[in-house]
């Protein structure tokens, strides 16, 4: 985790959060698969969330050939509806779904009939963004999973806690819908100073309301649980 980190919509660590959406998946935990990539596309990183579950599909279950065939077609009605304006985000969970549903063993011969399972709009409902009143509750309600990663322990864990309590919103700024809300309130991103300033007292009084979400007033296990510590 370095200083150039980047918070989603609800202040994860987002390297972290790809890194959780790999895991979940090849643990076949369906639920908080969604959980992850829907925090990533509704931060604002629809491609990215994609490109990660293409990803695992390659890495861990490419000998479902009639699978990989499927998923190349979803991509492209996928890509086809960002075109239109009309963004698909069910077929995500489609992606999801089918992995979670199957063995990753890649020695393994497919089967000669394959199940697809088709899913609607129904499956993203609950991951879609809420805004909480009053906006300070949104963490604790809505930072559901501990961040699933491997590898050793964070080394310089006072450090990247402050960067959450202090400079939060910065680093939120480089999530497209936290930057759409700063600017739309008349907010000013400055990289040197990583600071975000409004232009009067109105202008962040009235973003504070809706997205005052004061990490560094929360319980330390919500602090960690965004950091993934």
């Amino acid at each position: 985790m370095t200083e150039n980190l980047v918070f989603t919509r609800y202040l994860y660590n987002k390297e972290l959060v790809l890194e959780s959406l790999e895991n979940a998946i090849l643990e076949a935990l369906y639920d908080e698969s969604l959980f992850w990539a829907y925090e990533l596309y509704f931060s604002g990183f629809e491609t990215e969330a994609f490109q990660k579950c293409f990803a695992v599909f390659h890495n861990y279950y490419n000998n479902y050939k009639k699978l990989e065939k499927f998923f190349l077609k979803k991509e492209r009605e996928w890509t086809l509806s960002q075109a239109t304006g009309s963004k698909k985000d069910e077929i995500l969970a489609i992606f999801i779904k089918n992995m979670c549903m199957r063995k990753r063993d890649l020695n393994k011969e497919e089967p000669k009939r394959e199940m697809y399972v088709i899913l609607d709009s129904n499956q993203t409902e609950p991951f879609r963004t809420c805004e909480i009143k009053p906006a300070w509750k949104t963490l604790p309600l809505l930072c559901k999973y501990d961040l699933r990663i491997s590898g050793k322990e964070d080394e310089d864990v006072d450090f990247h806690l402050e960067l959450l309590r202090e400079y939060w919103l910065f680093h939120a700024s480089y999530s497209p819908i936290w930057k759409t809300r700063i600017l739309e309130h008349g907010g000013e991103i400055d990289c040197t100073k990583k600071r975000v300033f409004f232009t009067s007292d109105e202008s962040y009084e009235v973003f504070y309301e809706s997205y005052g979400f004061e990490p560094d007033e929360q319980k330390l296990q919500i602090q960690k649980r965004c950091l993934g510590i």
